[in-house]
């Protein structure tokens, strides 16, 4: 009895700690972003607003392009250059995932507004957990959501989120039996 109610005990921590944990982590990409959008501030101004510009966050096209581009220029070949990826809005994306590895997603340029983020299971034994994001120009992420896919589901879900003005993370774990994996097809409209 007493080894259940540690293994209950044990669980329920951890169940705690997953939910705790969410939109952390991000902190390099975050300040990445942050510090793109600085830059670009400096360079053009009117175009993004953040810091010295009003602290808000403008429309600039493809910045999260070089935030990804630097991340993978610094792993030089090694396992960060499986980083996070960049997601064309309208442009479907896929992979697979072997659990328990996950994978991160950063929206090619800052959002503002609703946006319907539709994960289609293609194949696998695993479920998923996605988490959904978001990183201002200032370098501060908040959490906005999650879903998740059950390893019996061959539907995949979707989930619709709203953006403040920044760049939309997209952080999908495989979940299950280790080794099992989730091979999905991603899209944010």
């Amino acid at each position: 009895m007493k080894a259940l109610f540690a293994s209950v005990l044990i669980v329920a921590t951890s169940t705690a700690n997953v939910a705790f944990a969410r939109c952390t982590g991000f902190d390099q990409e975050a300040e990445m972003l942050s510090e793109i959008a600085k830059a670009s501030c400096k360079v053009v101004g009117a175009v993004i607003n953040v810091g010295s510009c009003d602290g808000t966050l403008g429309k600039a096209e493809g910045l999260a392009k070089n935030a990804v581009k630097f991340w993978n220029d610094a792993s030089n070949g090694g396992p960060g250059d499986i980083g996070p990826r960049t997601i064309e809005v309208g442009r479907e994306d896929h992979g697979k995932l072997i659990a328990p590895a996950g994978r991160l997603w950063i929206v090619e340029k800052p959002l503002s507004g609703a946006h319907k983020v539709t994960i289609k299971y293609r194949d696998g034994k695993a479920g998923a957990m996605v988490d959904f994001c978001e990183t201002d120009g200032n370098g501060k992420t908040k959490y906005l959501d999650y879903l998740e896919i059950d390893k019996k589901s061959e539907s995949g879900g979707s989930k619709t989120v709203t953006v403040s003005d920044g760049w939309l993370l997209i952080d999908m774990r495989a979940t299950g039996f280790p080794t099992n994996s989730y091979s999905y097809a991603i899209e944010v409209n």
